[in-house]
């Protein structure tokens, strides 16, 4: 039981990182006239957007790593868990 809930934190996790993977960050210019590639009017809201994105799934990753912790009863001071 506490195995399969550890794999389904683990599915979670990688569901999470996927989303930054996934979505660009920085994307070209739709205007071809536009001086550079890159669309730079957009971004620091862009940047703004995706660092609350991670924010908030950091957290979620953190209590999901937490609970595996508990499941497998391992020490928070424990070398090998911090790896």
């Amino acid at each position: 039981m506490q195995v399969g809930k550890a794999q389904e934190n683990v599915k979670t996790i990688r569901d999470l990182m996927q989303r930054w993977k996934d979505d660009p960050m920085f994307v070209r210019c739709d205007d071809s006239k536009s001086e550079g590639l890159l669309n730079v009017r957009d971004m620091p809201e862009k940047k703004r957007g995706r660092y609350e994105v991670i924010e908030k799934a950091g957290q979620k990753i953190t209590s999901l790593v937490r609970d595996c912790q508990r499941y497998f009863n391992a020490p928070e001071q424990s070398e090998d868990w911090r790896r």
